[in-house]
């Protein structure tokens, strides 16, 4: 077995070496010469037109230079492809020798079906070149790389405010995209590929998936969503939530340094994370004030570093999120809109002031409920996030990425041992499907004109993600019990699973 996979390596490598000596070959000597030939056959033509439309910031217009950008993102493409493919071998290989619990025809199902799926999603990433808010991410990276305040640009849409209203880590992206305008957006996409892998891996150790089962996992990873957010878009909210699911997994396993650094980094990058770091800082219904005050410090330290750097204007994006209108998904959209039932009783309809007072309660009552009834550190941050952006009044649609990260890694690694798993699987479900189908309408619509039909479901949806949004809080809380064995426990507790149930009632 050992020779066969020893033989089967050095022929994947001998064709990977083939594949790349003649891609780069083609980049290089075949195609440029060809996109300025004076009578190009069809497909050279074709692919022309195509490179007419990639265009990104500050880039010349020349054919050749943009066939080079697009030809290197192919590559960088491609070697995140092997190295997927590399990984699903490994668990293949781990599955045959039985060194997993169970597996079967499902889980080795799944496997093939995301090594495929990676492959499009990677494709997908590369071939809609830079749009939406990628296009400006690019411009903002060029400001940096020119030693430029990269909040002075004005976004005007919204005003004055800043078209970067991002954290300092953000502006560190810049050095990837001097490298190719698309390796940030392939980063994202290879970020999320990786995540979904080990999610599904996670839930599929120990237990044979049935075809049902694997149909339902492939489809919570590989809606509409991820691919309009991350593959279309290249939105960066995946890191984001990546980074607050590794500080909750590290917060889990005793390691506080890397809890704190992760959360330190999310919350640098785009200041969304700052809400989870009080549920982070409990252990068994205790603030940890310690893991409190060291992750403020190193916050406050990023920051005064970003002052010195750049002054004033980095803390821009933070006055900008004080004063942004409500949009499409928030609550306070849909009450502003010609449909919002106030109208009717004469009562204001512009509820956004009182966004920021609603969110702090909403946050202190989960917080309070986290205290009293001990759940699991998963289930409580993903409860914070998921409350955060139903009752934060900016409702873009990247900002359900968070959440998704938090609530499916932890639905999906516990599955078997939470309460209430009909309702919570039906709810996250839901939530999901709103979620996608939005996203698919939206993105087959366009961000700034539609039917009148179309305009009547941006008017509800704010009021869809609240009702399905509250559902799925009601569900979480359900399954979230005192009982959940999933309490943190450090290494050195030494008590019996009775014991533990009994200290988590009092």
């Amino acid at each position: 077995m050992a020779q066969l996979d020893r033989t089967r390596l050095h022929a994947l490598l001998a064709v990977c070496v083939v594949l790349t000596v003649a891609w780069v070959g083609l980049a290089r000597w075949v195609v440029p010469p060809l996109l300025v030939a004076q009578r190009p056959g069809p497909a050279v033509a074709a692919l022309q037109r195509y490179l007419q439309g990639y265009i990104t910031p500050y880039t010349g217009s020349d054919l050749p230079g943009r066939w080079a950008e697009l030809s290197v993102a192919v590559g960088i493409a491609a070697l995140l492809h092997l190295t997927i493919l590399g990984i699903l071998r490994r668990e293949d290989r781990r599955a045959e020798d039985g060194r997993t619990k169970a597996d079967g025809r499902g889980g080795r199902g799944v496997r093939r079906a995301q090594s495929l799926l990676a492959l499009v999603f990677l494709a997908v990433t590369v071939l809609t070149w830079p749009r939406h808010d990628y296009y400006y991410y690019l411009q903002m990276w060029y400001e940096v790389r020119q030693g430029h305040d990269p909040w002075w640009l004005v976004h005007g849409r919204f005003g004055d405010g800043p078209l970067n209203a991002y954290g300092p880590v953000f502006n560190l992206l810049a050095g990837l995209a001097w490298l190719n305008p698309l390796a940030p957006k392939l980063l994202f996409a290879d970020a999320y590929i990786l995540f979904t892998i080990a999610t599904i891996q996670r839930a599929a150790a120990g237990r044979r998936l049935s075809g049902l089962e694997a149909l339902a996992i492939l489809a919570l990873f590989w809606n509409p969503f991820p691919w309009v957010e991350i593959a279309i878009r290249g939105h960066f909210d995946i890191l984001v939530g990546l980074l607050c699911l590794a500080a909750v997994h590290a917060r889990l396993r005793d390691r506080d340094l890397l809890a704190e650094v992760s959360l330190v980094l999310g919350v640098l990058l785009k200041y969304f994370p700052i809400v989870i770091l009080p549920f982070l800082a409990l252990d068994r219904g205790r603030l940890r004030l310690r893991f409190l005050g060291v992750a403020l410090a190193a916050i406050a330290l990023g920051l005064a570093l970003s002052y010195h750097l750049w002054g004033l204007s980095v803390f821009r994006p933070l006055a900008f999120a004080v004063n942004r209108p409500s949009t499409t998904l928030s609550i306070f959209w849909f009450l502003r809109t010609r449909y919002s039932p106030l109208k009717g009783l004469g009562a204001p309809t512009n509820w956004d002031s009182w966004s920021p007072y609603l969110l702090f309660l909403g946050l202190f009552l989960a917080w309070s409920w986290s205290r009293a009834r001990r759940p699991s550190l998963e289930a409580s941050t993903a409860v914070a996030a998921l409350t955060t952006v139903l009752l934060y009044r900016v409702g873009f649609s990247q900002y359900q990425m968070v959440p998704f990260v938090l609530a499916s890694s932890w639905v999906l690694r516990n599955w078997g041992q939470l309460r209430g798993r009909a309702l919570l699987g039906v709810a996250l479900g839901g939530y999901v499907t709103w979620l996608a189908t939005f996203e698919a309408g939206n993105f087959y619509y366009g961000d700034e004109s539609g039917t009148p039909t179309w305009a009547m479901v941006e008017d509800f949806a704010g009021l869809v993600t609240f009702l399905l949004g509250c559902l799925l809080l009601a569900a979480m809380g359900r399954s979230s019990t005192p009982e959940d064995p999933l309490v943190v426990q450090r290494p050195a507790d030494r008590h019996t699973p009775h014991q533990i149930q009994s200290m988590n009632h009092r």
